[in-house]
């Protein structure tokens, strides 16, 4: 059984952050930590594409 667009968004969320945790600036020092606020908006923006590219498919 496939995943749900909420699984998914999760999913995409996790990777998009674990990659930008591993970014460093010029000086080397990694970048700042997401905040809840910042994740919980990654997460929606996610969600909500994914059911508009869904309907866009119908």
């Amino acid at each position: 059984m496939g995943k749900t667009d909420k699984e998914l968004a999760v999913d995409v969320a996790i990777a998009y952050i674990t990659a930008c945790g591993n970014r460093r600036t010029s000086s080397g020092q990694s970048t700042p930590l997401y905040t809840v606020q910042q994740v919980e908006e990654i997460i929606t923006h996610v969600y909500n594409t994914l059911g508009k590219l869904d309907e866009e498919n119908k």
